[in-house]
């Protein structure tokens, strides 16, 4: 007689809900841990703007208002959780 209980939550504070228009959260297979993964998919709906992951080129650092551009981006105010702190700043 196994009774199993669900007792794997994906946890989120308002302003990560405000941020994104879909949130859904899938409970995936367990393998050799005593929890069930689950796997948290974000998304701002369709016909967002999709945005490509950072690349540095090597070549950006030789220009001459690089150094203060990034000293001003990482400087400023941004609202929102972490995440979303970092990839503005990004």
């Amino acid at each position: 007689n196994c009774i199993d209980m669900r007792l794997d939550y994906a946890i989120s504070d308002m302003e990560c809900l405000d941020h994104w228009d879909q949130i859904s959260c899938c409970l995936l297979v367990r393998s050799k841990l005593d929890h069930h993964p689950l796997l948290v998919s974000l998304s701002r709906g369709q016909g967002a703007r999709s945005y490509s992951p950072f690349t540095f080129l090597d070549i950006w650092k030789d220009h001459k208002d690089c150094r203060q551009l990034i000293i001003d981006i990482w400087s400023s105010q941004v609202q929102g959780c972490p995440m979303f702190i970092l990839k503005c700043k990004l």
